[in-house]
């Protein structure tokens, strides 16, 4: 009989139209047992997802994250609750593991409501700009190893307000991934010779190219990048994805967050607003845990019990609440990039 990972393979042909090279090069290089979590019909695996671990630098600290990845189901078990089931069970592990946040893309516009159902909300946000008529510049172009690429790329990322980062075998994949896509990895020098820019470069129609990070050490590098990629990709509009800034609206989802722990997302919360003070009663249908009226203030979260007589805030609304569109109080939104997706 089949092993796991050969179920798991054979799910993903079936479920998704990736090509054959990116099957091989994930399943070969990326792909754990441990990550996965299934639902079994008659000893077949009919519904399954991975649970990727990363981290979440986010309110002055770094949190664990799950990002949910290959979610799928055989065609003949859909509408059945197989996935629900599975989720449901995920996030319980989660909580009980006291991993705070959970992370997905929706693979499909309809099923942003979908995960709302499951607690999810769609705070993961970027905001798009469209360059056209950049003079290219192909001695911007330097080559770098991997390797030596990494540093800057992890000090870029870590520079962002609340972002997901990525370990080097991630990155090493990604270049991978992208060269395999048929796009270009492309790197400029700063000032120092060192790498002062980076672009993960993907054709899409013949008149565009879209960046799927873009990361720069100054205005000047930023240039040198721009004029590095219209010089590999002659005559198209260049389309780049960045985090939302206070200046930088309106913005538009990239992935939904659910919190899967609240007492440890509040507790990181308070500490990093000693200022501010709240109280949320909490109802969430998946995660017992996190059934309990919350206060925060001066630094501290206090778990209580649900009090009967205080309005419920649904689980999915928390993020929301968390980072508010629109206030006044400017909270960066959860960014994440190059996500397999």
């Amino acid at each position: 009989m089949e092993g796991v990972k050969e179920q798991i393979m054979a799910l993903w042909r079936c479920c998704f139209d990736d090509p054959e090279p990116f099957v091989r090069l994930y399943f070969d290089t990326r792909y754990r047992d441990g990550h996965v979590r299934v639902r079994e019909q008659e000893g077949r695996v009919v519904s399954a997802l991975q649970l990727l671990p990363y981290t979440l630098t986010c309110w002055g600290g770094e949190m664990p994250v799950a990002y949910i990845y290959g979610a799928c189901t055989h065609p003949r078990y859909r509408c059945r609750g197989e996935m629900h089931s599975l989720l449901s069970e995920v996030l319980g592990e989660m909580s009980r593991r006291r991993i705070p946040f959970s992370v997905l893309i929706p693979a499909e516009k309809q099923l942003y409501d979908y995960y709302r159902r499951l607690g999810y909300a769609p705070v993961i946000r970027r905001t798009g700009e469209v360059y056209v008529g950049v003079s290219p510049v192909a001695s911007f172009v330097r080559e770098y190893a991997v390797d030596d690429l990494y540093p800057f790329f992890s000090a870029r990322m870590q520079a962002r307000s609340c972002c997901i980062q990525h370990s080097l075998p991630d990155f090493q994949f990604l270049v991978e991934e992208v060269k395999l896509s048929g796009g270009r990895t492309i790197a400029v020098a700063g000032d120092s010779g060192r790498p002062g820019g980076l672009a993960f470069v993907l054709p899409q129609e013949e008149n565009r190219v879209m960046l799927k990070e873009w990361l720069y050490d100054s205005e000047e590098t930023r240039y040198r990048l721009l004029g590095a990629v219209s010089a590999l990709f002659p005559d198209r509009e260049i389309h780049a994805f960045s985090p939302v800034t206070r200046s930088a609206e309106p913005s538009e989802a990239a992935g939904m967050l659910r919190i899967a722990d609240a007492a440890a997302c509040l507790q990181r919360y308070a500490s990093a607003h000693p200022d501010v003070s709240f109280s949320y009663n909490i109802k969430d249908p998946v995660v017992s845990q996190n059934n309990a009226l919350f206060v925060v203030g001066q630094g501290r979260c206090r778990q209580l019990p649900s009090d009967p007589d205080k309005e419920m805030t649904d689980i999915a609304a928390l993020p929301e609440l968390l980072w508010p569109s629109g206030s006044k109080k400017f909270e960066p939104f959860p960014y994440m990039s190059l996500m397999m997706d």
